[in-house]
């Protein structure tokens, strides 16, 4: 049965802090203030105004989100900014047309606490060959995890407090948009084409990431903001990412590549080459998850499943989870 979100999102803690009231600034965007970040809010739409509630009970109110014109875009303080239209899934009040009755994703395995919240505002949770559309939000509870096959068939998986909104999935399309809001991920590169050699977006609240090849693990709304590292997949191609903002772009050109981008307002850094250890120490209940059907997703070896090695690297045998 579908549980529709709260009226207002969820109640205010006992001496909480009242409602702060926002607008949009002269740039056209929010700015939120601090304690608000969009990996831990709750978004609920209360009339024609947004409410973000922070884990600790702060709330805030952005005036006439929903009224006429477009959805203006929200800034947190921690240097993170979502679209307006992805804030309004985020609160289960889609335009209307955003979903689509086309299965642009499915489930393959889960583990935990895992919902998806639909375009229409309902809220149910999910099993393994849960089928996905177009507006969807995808949510993981802290001991939550998931794993998922996209249209063309880019394969992620998703670890605990996470949450995406599937933005674009066309079958026979050249491009996968996934807008990954907070949470780890990795993500393994789908068929694509030769006309489209970035088969696969992410957008994230501080840059855009384009993987053109391999594996990639992805960490949204850590300490260091955002964090790409490039993997090795099963078939040996090293994860090929741009990842970019307007304060600049940078490339990964080899396998296990640390990036880091702060904010959407500071350019992606390099921080060299982290060791398999710490890969697996970030990133283990994602690559736990990860699809293994088509045969290019590298898990591993996580605890508890067999693998081998080649060349240093831990590499998966192919079982399925659960065998």
């Amino acid at each position: 049965m579908s549980t529709p979100t709260p009226p207002g999102g969820p109640t205010p803690a006992p001496g909480a802090p009242s409602a702060v009231s926002v607008d949009a600034g002269a740039d056209g965007a929010v700015a939120l203030p601090a304690g608000i970040a969009f990996a831990t809010a709750a978004f609920a739409r209360v009339g024609d105004d947004l409410v973000l509630t922070g884990p600790g009970g702060e709330r805030v109110v952005v005036d006439r989100f929903f009224g006429p014109g477009p959805r203006p875009d929200l800034e947190a303080a921690d240097g993170g900014r979502i679209p307006g239209d992805i804030a309004a899934r985020l609160a289960g009040a889609a335009d209307t047309g955003t979903g689509t009755t086309a299965v642009v994703a499915r489930i393959t395995a889960t583990d935990g606490t895992v919902t998806v919240l639909r375009a229409d505002g309902s809220r149910e949770p999910v099993t393994d060959e849960t089928d996905l559309y177009r507006g969807d939000v995808l949510e993981t509870g802290p001991d939550g995890s998931v794993g998922v096959v996209l249209a063309d068939e880019t394969s992620f998986a998703m670890g605990g407090s996470g949450r995406a909104v599937l933005d674009e999935a066309i079958a026979g399309g050249d491009t996968v948009s996934l807008f990954a809001v907070g949470g780890q991920f990795s993500v393994v590169e789908g068929t694509g084409t030769i006309a489209q050699p970035v088969a696969t977006v992410i957008e994230t609240p501080v840059a855009s990431i384009g993987l053109a090849s391999g594996q990639i693990g992805i960490n949204v709304g850590s300490d260091e903001g955002l964090t790409v590292v490039a993997m090795e997949s099963a078939d040996g191609n090293v994860g090929v990412a741009a990842v970019g903002n307007p304060a600049g772009a940078f490339t990964t050109g080899a396998a296990f590549q640390k990036i880091v981008i702060g904010g959407f307002d500071q350019p992606p850094v390099s921080f060299g080459i982290v060791d398999e250890d710490t890969l697996v120490d970030l990133f283990g209940p994602t690559l736990a998850r990860l699809p293994l059907a088509h045969g290019r997703a590298n898990d591993y070896g996580p605890a508890g499943r067999p693998g081998f090695r080649r060349g240093g690297l831990r590499y998966r045998c192919r079982t399925r989870h659960g065998d």
